[in-house]
Formats: structure tokens, C-alpha cells, sequence
């Protein structure tokens, strides 16, 4: 079998990440998957695990679990920092609030994209630094956005506000 398992899972490994902005929190995901076939609480415990090597987004990711990050707490601290920051380029109605589509680049065609329900339970922080509605985004304005829980990985990506900072 080579250094093979029965899991298929060679003796040596080596995890590599790439970026995606939002999307990792779905390699925290499988990072908890691989943690749970190892047999360990964390990538760093498994002496299979050799090096740890990400780009972008996937670097950050890369170096949190060479620090001794799990994959829970990796997706448990994604999941309170995860967003968008970008300009505000669509705003629709959407019950007691609106829904926003927030672009990294608007001149792009495939640069990170969010469909961003913001409600009245959403923190929106205005300009001056004081707490605003949802009515007080505008578009054109660029935004901070976190993502309360998880977001759907569809394109653009679409989740619920937690906190809305207007920056711009």
C-alpha cells in the first residue's frame, strides 16, 4: 500500500490551502474531517503531518494551524470574522430590511461577491463612527461587512449581516 491506511491516507502529509476569502470557512470543514481521521484534536498533534502551505486566505488558514489552531477553532473564529469589504453596488427592499450586493472590485467579473440581508438586528456603524439603520447605507458606499454564521457558497456568496461598517 505505499505508506497508505485504510483510510487512504498516506504517512506523510502535507495540507495545502488555497484563498477564497469566506470559503474557508468550508476547508475549517474538512480540516475537522481530516483532525477526526487522524485520531487527533488538532493537525499540529499528527506527527504525519509535515507542512502546512496556503495562498492568500489558504496562508492564513496554513499558519493558524501550524500555530496549534483546530479545525473547530479555526471555523468557530471564521465564523465571527468572516466578510466582505467592498463597494455597495445593489440595494433592494427585503422585509424589515433591505439586501445589498457588495463587490471587492465592481470592474471585475470574478473578484469576491456578496448578496448581504441586513436587517434591524444588524449593526450598521455609519461614517461618523454612530450606530445607523439600514436605511443609512447608500449605494456606492464601501462597506465592512461580518457575516452572521454560516453564508451560502453559491456565486456571488449570500449570507446575513452580523455588523455593517460604512467606511467610504
Amino acid at each position: 500500500m505505499n505508506g497508505d491506511n485504510a483510510y487512504g491516507i498516506r504517512e506523510h502529509i502535507g495540507v495545502a490551502v488555497d484563498g477564497g476569502g469566506v470559503r474557508g470557512a468550508i476547508v475549517a470543514q474538512g480540516i475537522i474531517e481530516l483532525e477526526r481521521l487522524l485520531g487527533v484534536d488538532r493537525l499540529i498533534d499528527s506527527p504525519r503531518v509535515k507542512v502546512f502551505a496556503g495562498t492568500s486566505t489558504g496562508s492564513l488558514i496554513a499558519v493558524a494551524l501550524a500555530a496549534g489552531l483546530s479545525g473547530e477553532e479555526l471555523l468557530a473564529g471564521m465564523q465571527s470574522a468572516l466578510g466582505i469589504r467592498g463597494e455597495v453596488t445593489e440595494i433592494a427592499p427585503s422585509g424589515d430590511g433591505i439586501t445589498i450586493l457588495v463587490e471587492e472590485d465592481p470592474q471585475a467579473d470574478m473578484l469576491m461577491k456578496a448578496y448581504v440581508r441586513v436587517d434591524s438586528a444588524t449593526a450598521v456603524v455609519g461614517r461618523d463612527g454612530e450606530s445607523a439603520g439600514p436605511d443609512g447605507i447608500r449605494a456606492g458606499d464601501i462597506v465592512e461587512v461580518v457575516f452572521d454564521g454560516a453564508v451560502a457558497e453559491s456565486y456571488p456568496v449570500q449570507g446575513r449581516a452580523l455588523h455593517v461598517k460604512i467606511v467610504g
